[in-house]
């Protein structure tokens, strides 16, 4: 039987354009991606999608490819919020690591600029050594001198019985939940601050959303100097977490939106065995 050149290529990947795209960014830069990798970020996509929640992110980054290039791609839109690492970010299989030292990733993406009033930002933490007690971890976080605003999620902020989270002006804390590998992340409905670790609603503190001016800091908080007031943008208070996802949305989520989103993660991790 004969079969025309490029039949094949011409049938499609069976992915979904946007994995497509990602694929395309990751490879032409020179990265690989296995087929394991390439099928467990298309499922992602596949639940996200199905659960109305693709849209609603600003980034998306599944961590894959096993190099700083190829970690750096927005699934979400590989045109926009591309990271630019720092410092001493270690990147494998399992996802990124942070140095607690000098690591961080600038996300690109300024939540504030592009007009947010709702926002969910946090990701899937699979390696979560015991924070120091000074000065303690940022996972995610963003400050500007302007008005000297800290916009922050971490974990566990010095030693790991305390969950924070700042969404607006005001240091929201909880020592619920446990500190294990889980998705973790904080957000804003408009009128709360709260936490989530998995489908949990470990928080909710009455709050007028409010955020710093700055980038989105991974690993950090994205700053301007070392401590807030140096010469240049730097990570600032680096966590020694890991993590196997991060995404930051537009909006907060409520009821079977944050079951689905913890399902999508879930079977996202598993798959690649980072859970």
């Amino acid at each position: 039987m004969f079969i025309p050149f490029g039949f094949f290529a011409a049938q499609g990947s069976g992915y979904t354009p946007e994995t497509d795209a990602f694929i395309a960014a990751v490879e032409g830069g020179g990265d690989t991606l296995t087929t394991t990798e390439k099928d467990a970020v298309d499922a992602l996509v596949v639940d996200l999608q199905a659960a109305s929640l693709f849209s609603t992110m600003g980034y998306l980054y599944p961590f894959v490819g096993g190099t700083s290039t190829s970690m750096k791609w927005n699934l979400r839109d590989t045109t926009t919020a591309e990271i630019v690492w720092y410092g001493g970010m270690t990147f494998t299989s399992q996802g990124i690591d942070g140095n607690a030292t000098n690591s961080g990733g600038d996300s690109g993406l300024n939540p504030n600029t592009l007009g947010y009033t709702q926002m969910a930002i946090g990701g899937y933490l699979n390696n979560i050594p015991t924070p120091p007690a000074s000065p303690g971890y940022y996972d995610f976080g963003m400050y500007d001198n302007v008005t000297v605003r800290d916009t922050m999620l971490s974990y566990g902020w010095q030693g790991a019985s305390t969950k924070y989270a700042n969404l607006s002006g005001v240091y929201s804390n909880t020592t619920s939940g446990t500190y294990a590998k889980s998705t973790i992340y904080m957000q804003h409905s408009g009128t709360a601050t709260q936490i989530y670790q998995n489908a949990t609603q470990l928080l909710s503190s009455t709050t007028t959303f409010s955020i710093s001016t700055n980038n989105v800091g991974i690993g950090c908080s994205w700053r301007f100097g070392p401590a807030g007031a140096g010469p240049s943008f730097a990570p600032y208070a680096p966590t020694g977490r890991g993590f196997g996802l991060a995404f930051c949305s537009s909006t907060s989520y409520s009821g079977a939106q944050v079951t689905d989103l913890n399902n999508a993660i879930t079977t996202f991790v598993t798959s690649l065995s980072r859970n």
